[in-house]
């Protein structure tokens, strides 16, 4: 027994579905940027204040694109961020970054999600 198959216009429906997921990567890197600026606004928050220069150096960075990955962070840039997060021999731990990271999870995955869904058809 033989059975012979043809299907036509697979390659186009390939294309189309290639191109379709491909329109949709700047719309997640939208909600990408606006979970991390809600991060870092929860950052900002939760870090301790002295002189200002830490809370004012955090920072979410502009989401990039590069092949089909969007990228991005929050940053707190100031020298002494590290210090004050992680602790030194001489002062404790003050977490700020990874508690806001932990507590808006959550939003970010929501905001990408939504932002994909402003896209669909």
């Amino acid at each position: 027994m033989k059975i012979d198959f043809h299907l036509e216009g697979a390659q186009d429906c390939r294309e189309a579905l290639a191109g379709f997921a491909a329109s949709l990567l700047p719309k997640a890197a939208r909600g990408m940027a606006d979970g991390l600026e809600a991060m870092a606004r929860e950052a900002r928050s939760l870090a301790p204040v002295d002189t200002g220069e830490l809370v004012s150096s955090i920072q979410a960075e502009p989401v990039t694109q590069e092949g089909e990955e969007a990228m991005g962070c929050v940053r707190a840039a100031a020298d002494h961020a590290a210090c004050v997060e992680l602790g030194t021999e001489h002062q404790p731990a003050r977490p700020f970054l990874f508690p806001a990271c932990q507590a808006h999870r959550d939003t970010l995955l929501q905001a990408v999600a939504a932002s994909i869904r402003e896209g669909l058809p």
